[in-house]
């Protein structure tokens, strides 16, 4: 509705943005509230999301994910920013067969959301993680630091992020 309209017109997006982040979120059987957490650690109504839970996962696990999104994480539905995949690819994460799955899920991001900039892929065993604003502070001091020759050291870096 408008509030919907409203929210998403708030998300700031282009060259001045910060980038948009499209997010593959895998987990295996009895991962889905790991995937779920995982889900809520990375959310940010300006990225783009899709979540696999391997073939062995139960039809009643993918249901209770789709649901689990819904009720925790509202932002979610209003900014449809969050995809579930329905009928996932057999084989294991690994060699050829996790390949295909994510060239898969990316693929499926470019039809849903083509505004994405970069492609990110974490397992549910990934969590705890430094959320996205916490990464681009620390991200742009590593930057400055090696722009202006300065020498990488704790010090220097808690420094830095204490005065964030």
């Amino acid at each position: 509705g408008l509030t919907t309209a409203r929210a998403a017109a708030g998300v700031r997006r282009g060259p001045d943005a910060l980038p948009c982040l499209a997010y593959l979120l895998i987990g295996a059987r009895g991962d889905g509230h790991r995937l779920l957490r995982l889900l809520l650690a990375v959310y940010h109504p300006r990225n783009r999301y899709i979540l696999h839970l391997s073939a062995d996962a139960s039809h009643e696990e993918r249901r209770d994910l789709a649901a689990g999104v819904a009720a925790a994480a509202p932002a979610a539905v209003s900014f449809d920013n969050v995809a579930l995949v329905g009928t996932p690819t057999a084989g294991t994460p690994v060699g050829s067969s996790g390949l295909a799955g994510t060239l898969r899920a990316a693929a499926v991001l470019l039809r849903l959301h083509p505004d994405w900039d970069w492609f990110l892929t974490l397992n549910a065993a990934d969590y705890p993680l430094v959320t996205q604003d916490g990464t681009a502070s620390r991200s742009v001091f590593v930057l400055m630091a090696l722009h202006d020759g300065i020498s990488l050291t704790r010090n220097t870096f808690r420094s830095f992020v204490s005065q964030q």
